[in-house]
């Protein structure tokens, strides 16, 4: 039989998409239900293309794809026997079998990296990897903003999280809040996680499988001009008050009478508003390395960043390159890490390349003659509900004067230093995850 280019493709799209497809709830099914899935997309493909022609698909052309597509359904089989470390091991063997862009090794490099979290990140790892399949793409990545729709509104996809929408409202005009959610939808404890300036909703997909882990529906929003939500058609109106006015209507919404908050950066100012508001439903707060006063230089040097950022990128790598720059404060991320933050940074622009996710509008408030020191310490004194408050190190946003203040007045929060990074920790790594998740616990 002739092996033709588009066969290969064919196969790594079909092989790719089924794995993703199959969702896990528990460390051994996780692995168990991967092989079952790995299984049936071999005797599909062998029924339908023929031997032959998978084993040269799935080894790239190198004639050793069809043992070591066996071998790898075996490995995973016998991971699902054991537990993460297992699953550890078991992705440096499928990173070994597998030759260079072939859908295993994206595979094991990402099981490899996250293996030590939760199994529903590793989920989502999973989605973005068969995704990538599913699009067409076999030797590089997609921006996952281009397969949402077909793969994760799907019908048949048992997702680790759930897609929603509601609807704000600016200047006689409505706008769609889009966010994700985590967890039962039934669950009694609701915890909202809202993003910095630049950033979308999918920055929590560490901490928010985590949380949902321990019993809580997780809710994270794309703030109003971000990711998946609307934009205003007046820019003069991104701010804190539209901010605040959107995250009220959600909380609504849910259909909860309160929650718990969690916000990186302008994030958590926007908390801080909704805490401070009589009659408030926020039950707890987290604020990740925010507070009531905003020196002036790193406001703009924020402003800055947004203001000159590039309307587009010719490539994924390009605009990694840049994000790894203007954010390297998040502190030491891993390359899986880097990646997803970018991923989910970006959208196609139509022309070939990828263009920032947000608004250009929201940038208005940071132009020349805009800003200034900001004082919130009436807010701030408002607040009566418990505060948990982390700092990056050596953050120039939240002074270490400021955070110590913020211990001694209002709320009285419980501060937490986080060592190694600035503005803002990323909350991706595991001993930042135990923080937030520890302190939600402990206050219940």
């Amino acid at each position: 039989m002739t092996v033709t280019k588009e066969a290969p493709e064919k196969a790594h799209r079909a092989l790719g998409g089924r794995l993703a497809l199959q969702q896990l709830r528990a460390t051994r099914s996780a692995y168990r239900r991967i092989a079952e899935a790995a299984e049936g997309a071999v005797q599909m493909l062998e029924s339908s293309m023929g031997r032959s022609e998978i084993g040269h698909a799935a080894s790239g052309g190198t004639g050793r794809g069809w043992s070591s597509l066996r071998g790898i359904t075996q490995q995973v089989m016998i991971a699902s026997d054991t537990n993460l470390k297992a699953g550890f091991d078991c992705a440096e063997r499928l990173l070994q079998a597998s030759g260079p862009g072939e859908f295993f090794a994206i595979q094991a490099a990402y099981l490899r990296e996250q293996s030590k979290r939760s199994t529903r990140q590793i989920i989502d790892l999973h989605h973005a990897a068969g995704g990538a399949m599913l699009g067409g793409e076999t030797r590089s990545w997609v921006s996952p903003w281009t397969r949402a729709t077909s793969l994760e509104e799907s019908p048949a996809v048992d997702r680790p999280f759930r897609r929603r929408r509601t609807r704000g409202l600016s200047q006689g005009r409505f706008h769609e809040i889009a966010y994700v959610e985590w967890g039962e939808p039934d669950a009694s404890e609701v915890v909202v996680c809202v993003h910095g300036l630049t950033r979308q909703g999918r920055d929590f997909d560490a901490l928010a499988p985590a949380l949902a882990a321990r019993g809580y529906r997780v809710v994270c929003p794309d703030i109003v001009g971000r990711g998946h939500s609307g934009w205003l058609k007046d820019p003069e109106a991104y701010g804190l008050p539209q901010y605040a006015s959107d995250m009220a209507l959600l909380i609504a919404h849910l259909g909860v009478e309160q929650v718990d908050w969690v916000g990186t950066s302008m994030g958590g100012m926007i908390g801080m508003a909704l805490a401070a508001a009589e009659g408030t439903p926020i039950r707890r707060l987290v604020v990740n390395d925010i507070g009531p006063f905003l020196p002036h230089a790193p406001v703009r040097a924020i402003g800055n960043n947004l203001l000159e950022a590039p309307a587009r990128y010719a490539s994924l790598e390009e605009a990694e390159a840049r994000l790894r720059r203007i954010h390297a404060p998040f502190g030491p991320l891993t390359e899986a890490q880097w990646r997803h933050l970018t991923e989910h940074s970006i959208v196609p622009d139509g022309s070939g390349g990828f263009r920032p996710h947000y608004d250009p509008g929201i940038g208005n408030a940071f132009r020349p003659g805009r800003v200034y020191d900001v004082s919130l310490w009436e807010t701030w004194d408002a607040i009566t509900c418990p505060v948990l408050l982390l700092r990056g190190e050596t953050s120039e946003l939240l002074l270490a004067e400021t955070a110590a203040e913020m211990t001694c007045r209002g709320p009285r929060a419980r501060l937490v230093t986080i060592p190694g990074c600035g503005h803002a920790p990323a909350l991706l790594d595991e001993d930042q995850i135990r923080i937030v998740t520890d302190w939600l616990g402990s206050t219940r």
